[in-house]
């Protein structure tokens, strides 16, 4: 089943995500539904459109600064990578309101079939150019199942639930407990 409550840290449209990076703290735009997902198609591994990428302009020089004080060694440039993934996983799951690898998983499901499911979507009147991210990918999860056969629904289901191999995982509490009640129902 689809998830049945908010990630407990998912922040309103309106409000700019608050991140913690190399000690500091970094403040990126929430933008619309539709800069998410470009965001995540323009590097949907790494998603380092989104953190960095989304970071405010005001903070850019300070972004510089941290750069200019690492070492530049490769351990220092895996540890920077690191961090910038850890901070656009967080960014991702606060803004859809659910777990980072199902909004991942769902995004990129969607950007396969983009013109159809988004197609579809604008057709009943939900633009992700004016909506905040979790509410655009309830209406776009609704509008892939609604299009996958009965048969197929379950295998969709376990695609966008499935974390990528070899990530150690902390799920919240909300979110095991949303998979052991449909486990349950099934």
């Amino acid at each position: 089943g689809s998830r049945s409550a908010p990630h407990p840290r998912t922040v309103s449209a309106s409000e700019d995500i608050g991140l913690t990076f190399y000690g500091r703290s970094w403040t990126i735009k929430n933008p619309c539904a539709y800069e998410w997902v470009l965001a995540v198609r323009q590097d949907p591994v790494r998603i380092s459109r989104v953190f960095p990428g989304l970071v405010k302009s005001r903070q850019l020089d300070d972004m510089l600064a941290v750069m200019d004080e690492l070492q530049w060694t490769p351990e220092g440039l895996a540890d920077l990578e690191r961090r910038w993934l850890n901070c656009a996983r967080v960014a991702l799951a606060r803004a859809s309101g659910r777990d980072w690898w199902r909004a991942l998983n769902l995004i990129n499901k969607i950007l396969e079939t983009w013109t159809a499911v988004n197609g579809s979507l604008l057709l009943s009147g939900v633009d992700a150019r004016g909506m905040p991210l979790s509410s655009w990918l309830d209406a776009a999860y609704v509008q892939l199942m609604r299009s996958t056969p009965d048969e197929g629904r379950q295998k969709l289901e376990l695609e966008l639930s499935t974390p990528p191999r070899g990530i150690p995982l902390k799920q919240s509490t909300a979110s095991v407990r949303a998979s052991l009640a449909a486990f349950a129902a099934d």
